[in-house]
């Protein structure tokens, strides 16, 4: 609930959404990841970690190419 609140009070602050959807990730609730992460996408579309955890969600959900595709451009933003 915390996280949440932190995510919807503070919008301009990525960290309480990748927060959240880790924990969602962790809890095997992979399509609520998702929708906190295309939130967070939506706002942040340059932010890798979040492309790199959408990746994560994706091959759970069985969707391997957009799984793919969203590794790549996490890569593509941070090759480190």
């Amino acid at each position: 609930v915390l996280r949440r609140r932190q995510a919807r009070e503070h919008p301009e602050d990525p960290r309480p959404a990748l927060a959240l959807a880790r924990l969602w990730l962790e809890a095997e609730r992979a399509e609520e990841a998702r929708g906190v992460l295309d939130l967070l996408l939506e706002r942040h579309p340059t932010l890798a970690d979040a492309h790199a955890m959408r990746g994560d969600a994706l091959r759970r959900l069985g969707e391997l190419e957009g799984a793919l595709a969203a590794w790549t451009r996490a890569l593509e933003l941070d090759p480190s």
